[in-house]
């Protein structure tokens, strides 16, 4: 998998908290390039959080569908979410959006 999303990011860059929704696949290059960062995993799928290329990465997850749900950080929380096709999916992107930004730092990304 090539960097995509991940193009931008600094390796070893001071990303304190990191979140992926629905973005999984990103957390061990995540993880490869901000080693010291906190990881948190949003999926609705209960099998992704089991599967082996995850096992030894130190995540936290939430197995939710968080259009429905919601997300269940505190405001300005996370230093860095990716959330590739979170919109795309999303029945109202607007609203799913202004959650995302809501989660992440002033100083976010």
């Amino acid at each position: 998998m090539g960097k995509g999303l991940l193009h931008f990011l600094v390796p070893g860059q001071n990303a304190q908290r990191v979140l992926t929704v629905e973005s999984t696949l990103y957390l061990p290059q995540l993880h490869r390039l901000l080693p010291n960062a906190e990881l948190y995993a949003v999926t609705q799928y209960e099998e992704v959080p089991k599967l082996p290329q995850f096992s030894s990465l130190p995540v936290t997850w939430a197995v939710i569908n968080q259009h429905e749900a919601g997300l269940p950080y505190a405001k300005g929380f996370f230093d860095l979410i990716v959330a590739e096709n979170c919109l795309e999916t999303s029945a109202d992107p607007l609203e799913t959006a202004t959650n995302l930004g809501a989660c992440l730092k002033d100083t976010g990304q």
